[in-house]
């Protein structure tokens, strides 16, 4: 999940991915769907707009083993943030959080003007 995109007009985007592993361990990954948070991004607006995410696509809770986030507080707060709100929603949940080092990468690879060769 990231909600870090903002457009011009300050409507944050909850961007959701998924990604499949099938019964020959082909992984196909691709872009679920994309939920506009209006006003603010807080923890309990990126919660419900991914719970709406998941009924639009018929994605039952019980599939959900990995979550991957940035680490912002909306997203990793133990109470209010998205982790606290789905923990306290789904408890005794088996879903494993990751942090995505993606922004970190980018943030460094900016303030070094490291340019990737091919």
């Amino acid at each position: 999940m990231d909600e870090s995109s903002t457009f011009i007009n300050d409507t944050a985007q909850l961007v959701l991915f998924i990604r499949g592993v099938d019964e020959n361990f082909d992984i196909t990954e691709e872009l679920a769907c994309m939920r506009s948070l209006k006003g603010t991004a807080k923890g309990c607006d990126i919660f419900r707009e991914f719970q709406e995410g998941l009924l639009t696509l018929k994605v039952p809770i019980t599939n959900i083993c990995n979550i991957t986030t940035d680490g912002a507080p909306n997203m990793t707060g133990k109470k209010s943030g998205f982790l606290g709100l789905f923990n306290q929603n789904y408890p005794g949940n088996n879903v494993v959080f990751l942090h995505c080092v993606t922004h970190q990468d980018a943030l460094c690879k900016s303030e070094i003007e490291y340019e990737t060769r091919a």
